[in-house]
This record gives C-alpha cells, sequence and structure tokens, in this order.
C-alpha cells in the first residue's frame, strides 16, 4: 500500500507523448480582474448577512403577530406570556415617537451658475415645494413609520410615488410612500 509520501513523489508517465504532466500554472478563474475566489467570498458575506437580517425581521414579525412559544424539554410548547411582545413592541414604539418627533429642515442651495435674485428664487421655491410634498404626504407618520421599521427590522425605506388616479396629469402630485421592509 503507497503511502501519501510516496505518492507526492510519484511520476506519473502516459503512454501519448505530449501528454506527460509539466510546469502548469494554474491561476484561478478571474471575472473582469476579480478573482473568482474573491467574488465567492464577497457573495457568502453578503448572503449571511442577508440571513442575520432576515431572521431578525422574522423574529419581531413572530412577536408582534403572537407567535411566541416557550419550549419545555419535553418539546411541548406554551405560549409566552405577553409581557415579551409587549416590550418589544414597547421598544420598538419608543424608538418610533423618538426619530419621528423631529422632523428635519428642508435647504435648498442656490445653484453656482445661478448666483443672484433669480437663484434665489428659484431655490426657496424648490424649498416650497418639497414642504408642499411634506405636508401632502403626512410626512411626520411616516417618518414616524419610517423610524419603527428601522427599529424592528434594521432597514426603513421610503419612495416618491405619484397619484395615478388623477387623470389630469398636470395635477397629479407626488408624495411619499412607505414601503413596507419585509416585502422589499
Amino acid at each position: 500500500m503507497p503511502t501519501i509520501q510516496d505518492l507526492a513523489s510519484a511520476q506519473v508517465q502516459s503512454g501519448q507523448p505530449g501528454l506527460n504532466p509539466g510546469a502548469v500554472d494554474q491561476s484561478s478563474p478571474t471575472v473582469a480582474g476579480t478573482p473568482m475566489q474573491s467574488l465567492w467570498s464577497r457573495r457568502d458575506f453578503l448572503v449571511e448577512a442577508h440571513r442575520g437580517w432576515h431572521e431578525r425581521v422574522n423574529r419581531v414579525v413572530q412577536v408582534a403577530n403572537g407567535e411566541w412559544y416557550r419550549v419545555w424539554p419535553d418539546l411541548t410548547r406554551e405560549p409566552l406570556a405577553p409581557t415579551v411582545a409587549n416590550i418589544v413592541e414597547l421598544g420598538i414604539t419608543h424608538i418610533g415617537t423618538i426619530g419621528g418627533s423631529t422632523v428635519p429642515s428642508v435647504k435648498i442651495p442656490v445653484p453656482h451658475v445661478d448666483k443672484g435674485p433669480e437663484g434665489e428664487r428659484g431655490a426657496s421655491k424648490r424649498e416650497r415645494r418639497v414642504r408642499e410634498l411634506r405636508e401632502q404626504s403626512n410626512y411626520p407618520v411616516l417618518l414616524a413609520n419610517s423610524w419603527q421599521d428601522y427599529a424592528g427590522s434594521g432597514s426603513a425605506i421610503m419612495g416618491v410615488w405619484v397619484n395615478f388616479e388623477e387623470e389630469d396629469t398636470a395635477k397629479r402630485n407626488p408624495y411619499y410612500m412607505r414601503f413596507d421592509p419585509r416585502h422589499t
């Protein structure tokens, strides 16, 4: 029975000329100059990071839905006292209340090419338009909900949407919209 040392020092010969092993430079495959192993390790890191975030979101959703159980050694389950769910929900609500209580101010800078009274007037018009957009969107409530999303799931997603129900395109005012992190 050959040992590992025998196999490592063995010479392989084939019966056909040109097929004997030689010095072969076997570098790792690359994609756009990046080694493939680096891309796979980056992918694995992102998958693991997303898995942790997704498990946290699922745990918070289970607590909010009342699906919180204590498992005994004999694998029987009993619903846990609602204090756990209440503590989690209270913490999320508290962070949402604190975060949503302060609405950030908006200051549109005057473009460098439009210095002067016309540029200042244009910047003030844009500021007023952003304030109108916030008022029509019920922005303080959306801001509080976004802070609750961030506290519960670790991400908060908002976007600007247009009122497509309005037939006149000139009256289709955009508004802020909150997207549920569980569905994004």
